[in-house]
C-alpha cells in the first residue's frame, strides 16, 4: 500500500517537472523571437600613437663608449642617449691640426720668399688652430727661410762677382785697345811720311818696311784684344743669363710649392672640419621628448654600424589611438563613425569600465601578418578625451592589448542562433 502511494507521488512530481521545463523552454523560445540585442564585430589590437616613432640612427657609426638609457625610460629633447668612443677621432684631429700648422707656416715662409721680404709675417687668424701651439712650426720655417735666403744671396753674389771680374777684364782690354788704336794711328802717319821720303829716294826701303812691320804687329795685337773683348762680353751675358735663370728657377719652385701648400691646407681643412663634425656627433641625442623603445645597443664596446637603427623614441605627447585588426569576413559590417566599445585587457576589468569610441579610419586593403599568415583590415578607433578621463590615473602605453566591440545592427536571439545554419544552407544551395 505504501509502495503504491510513493509511486503515485513520484509520477506527479515528474509530470510537474516536465511541464515546468516545457513551459520554460517554450517561454525562452517565444522570447527569442521578440527580444533583440546589439550585434558586434569583435576585433583585437593594441594602443598606437598618432604619428610614427622617431628612429635614432648614427651617420658614422663607431664603438659604444657608454649607454645612459634603457627601454621604457623617459627622455627629453637633446638628452644624451649614448656616447661613442672618440679617442681615435681626437688623435686624428691632433694629427690634422699639426699638419695644418706646418702647412700654414710653410705657406707664410713661401709668400715671404716670393715677395722678397726680409722676414716672415705668419698668419695667426685660422680658427681651426685655436689653442694649438704652433711655435715650433714657425721657428722651423724661420730657420729654413734664413738658410734659403743666405743661400740665394750667396749664389747671386758669386755670379755677380764673376760678372764684375769680367767687367774689369773688359775695362783693361778696352784700355789696351785704345792704346793700340793710338799706336796704329801714329804708325800709319809714320808710314805715310816714310812713303814720301822713300819715293824721293831720301831713305832706304828697308827703313819703310821696318815701320810697316811694326804696324802689322800693332794691328795683330789689336785684333787679338778685340776678339778677347768679345769673348769676355759673351761670358758676361752668360753670367747675367745664369743670374736670371737662377731667379726664375727659384720663383717657379716657390710657386709650385705654394700650389702644393694651398692644396694641402685645403685638404687638411676639410679633414679637420669632417673630424670635428664627427666628434660633435659622438654624443647620440634624442630628437624629441618621449619614451625609449626597442633599444638595440646594450654592450659597452659594441660596434654600431653606419646608418644602423639604435633605438626609437615614442613621442610623449602624441595622441593615443586604438588600432585593431578586423577579419575580412566581417569588414562589410564596418563603416566610418560606427560606435565601438573598447576594453583594455591589461587593466582590472572589475575596476576599469568599457570606453565608448567610434571608427575613425578603415584601411583600403588587407595587410598580411607574416607570423600567422592571416590577412586583416586595419581599423583605427578614436576614443574621445572625456572617455579617456574615466581611466583616472591609469596610463595608456603604446603596445597595450585592446579588445574592440564594433557595434552592428540589433538582432533577435533566434536570429543569432539560426544565422550559422542559414548561411550553411545558402551555401549548400549555391553549390553546383
Amino acid at each position: 500500500m505504501l509502495d503504491k502511494f510513493v509511486k503515485t507521488e513520484l509520477t506527479k512530481t515528474m509530470r510537474l517537472g516536465a511541464l515546468s521545463i516545457a513551459a520554460l523552454f517554450f517561454s525562452l523560445v517565444s522570447l527569442s523571437w521578440f527580444i533583440a540585442i546589439n550585434g558586434a564585430v569583435v576585433a583585437v589590437g593594441n594602443i598606437g600613437i598618432n604619428g610614427k616613432p622617431k628612429v635614432v640612427q648614427h651617420i658614422d657609426g663607431g664603438v659604444i663608449d657608454d649607454i645612459f638609457v634603457q627601454d621604457g625610460q623617459h627622455v627629453n629633447s637633446d638628452s644624451i642617449l649614448a656616447v661613442l668612443d672618440s679617442s681615435l677621432l681626437e688623435a686624428n684631429l691632433e694629427i690634422y691640426r699639426s699638419r695644418l700648422s706646418a702647412a700654414l707656416a710653410t705657406k707664410s715662409r713661401l709668400i715671404a720668399e716670393q715677395v722678397g721680404d726680409d722676414n716672415i709675417e705668419f698668419q695667426n687668424d685660422n680658427n681651426l688652430l685655436y689653442g694649438f701651439d704652433d711655435t715650433l712650426d714657425k721657428k722651423g720655417q724661420l730657420e729654413i727661410f734664413n738658410a734659403r735666403r743666405e743661400l740665394n744671396i750667396g749664389k747671386k753674389q758669386r755670379i755677380q762677382e764673376k760678372i764684375n771680374q769680367f767687367q774689369n777684364q773688359v775695362n783693361g782690354i778696352s784700355g789696351q785697345i785704345t792704346s793700340l788704336l793710338l799706336q796704329e794711328k801714329l804708325i800709319k802717319q809714320e808710314v805715310s811720311s816714310l812713303n814720301i821720303l822713300e819715293n824721293k829716294g831720301l831713305i832706304p826701303e828697308n827703313q819703310l818696311l821696318s815701320v810697316k812691320r811694326s804696324l802689322a804687329v800693332v794691328q795683330g795685337d789689336l785684333a787679338e784684344r778685340r776678339a778677347e773683348l768679345s769673348r769676355i762680353r759673351n761670358s758676361i751675358n752668360d753670367a747675367e743669363i745664369e743670374l736670371l735663370q737662377e731667379e726664375r728657377t727659384r720663383t717657379e719652385e716657390i710657386v709650385n710649392q705654394l700650389r702644393e701648400s694651398n692644396s694641402t691646407i685645403h685638404e687638411l681643412t676639410q679633414q679637420i672640419v669632417s673630424t670635428t663634425n664627427k666628434l660633435n656627433r659622438v654624443e647620440i641625442k634624442s630628437p624629441i621628448e618621449g619614451i625609449v623603445h626597442e633599444l638595440a645597443i646594450t654592450t659597452i664596446g659594441g660596434v654600431v654600424r653606419s646608418g644602423e637603427i639604435i633605438l626609437q623614441v615614442i613621442p610623449i605627447n602624441a595622441k593615443k589611438e586604438v588600432i585593431v585588426r578586423v577579419d575580412p569576413v566581417s569588414i562589410d559590417q564596418i563603416y566610418k563613425d560606427q560606435r565601438v566599445k573598447v576594453r583594455f585587457s591589461s587593466f582590472n576589468q572589475n575596476v576599469v569600465p568599457e570606453l565608448e569610441g567610434r571608427v575613425e579610419y578603415i584601411s583600403a586593403d588587407t595587410s598580411l601578418d607574416e607570423s600567422s599568415g592571416q590577412t586583416y583590415y586595419s581599423v583605427r578607433v578614436e576614443v574621445p578625451e572625456q572617455e579617456l578621463r574615466k581611466l583616472g590615473s591609469l596610463e595608456l602605453l603604446p603596445g597595450m592589448p585592446v579588445e574592440a566591440y564594433i557595434q552592428t545592427t540589433k538582432r533577435t536571439i533566434i536570429g543569432y542562433l539560426t544565422k550559422p545554419l542559414t548561411n550553411h544552407i545558402l551555401r549548400a544551395f549555391n553549390e553546383d
